[in-house]
């Protein structure tokens, strides 16, 4: 017995597989991330950071309205002080040298960009000043020095891949010393490289 069938083949375009679940396999070590091969592991890929070292590959997904979830970064504190943690945000304790920079920092539960405010705002368009270098990044943080005796209170917010931002503010508070400089000054760069030499009777640079 001899059966007949009938196949019709078209050449189409390839497409991308639905979705984005496999988005996080173009991050994988020693693999360059590039465009193309990001949007071709699926629909909703997309690069952010183009441009830098810390080259991503996200899911866009046009389903997802849920903004970053931010919590403290108890490990890039500077030493000595320790992070109160309250329901929408952190006090530094004990009060702050002023004349020395401190060191401070949250996470978010995704890849975001992080504002960071001393005033109140209503939405993070509104606010100017960058929390770390701008990238898409789930670590962020930054060193500040601050003006003696005054109490601060920060506000953050922080924005994912796909445009969703924290409406509610995220709060650092902390407070200065009021009292004379007694920190002595540290060099912390030079324009002379380690190790280089300089004339005996070298008088100026």
């Amino acid at each position: 017995k001899r059966k007949v069938e009938t196949r019709i083949v078209e050449c189409s375009p390839w497409v991308a597989p639905k979705g984005g679940s496999d988005c996080d396999k173009c991050n994988e070590p020693f693999k360059d991330c590039s465009e193309y091969r990001c949007r071709s592991l699926g629909q909703t890929c997309k690069i952010v950071n183009e441009g830098s070292i810390e080259v991503k590959c996200v899911d866009m997904n046009p389903n997802d309205v849920n903004s970053p979830l931010i919590s403290p970064d108890q490990e890039v504190l500077t030493k000595g002080y320790t992070l109160n943690v309250f329901e929408n945000g952190f006090k530094i304790t004990p009060k702050i040298n002023p004349f020395a920079p401190i060191r401070f920092g949250i996470k978010t539960n995704e890849l975001a960009v992080c504002k960071l405010m001393d005033k109140h705002t209503n939405k993070i368009d509104e606010m100017t000043n960058l929390l770390g270098d701008g990238l898409f990044r789930e670590e962020h943080n930054a060193t500040l020095s601050l003006i003696q005796g005054k109490d601060f209170t920060f506000f953050v917010r922080c924005e994912d891949a796909s445009g969703n931002s924290n409406v509610r503010e995220y709060l650092i508070n902390l407070a200065t010393e009021q009292g004379p400089d007694l920190t002595p000054p540290v060099i912390e760069s030079a324009s002379l490289k380690d190790g280089a030499k300089l004339r005996a009777d070298l008088e100026k640079l």
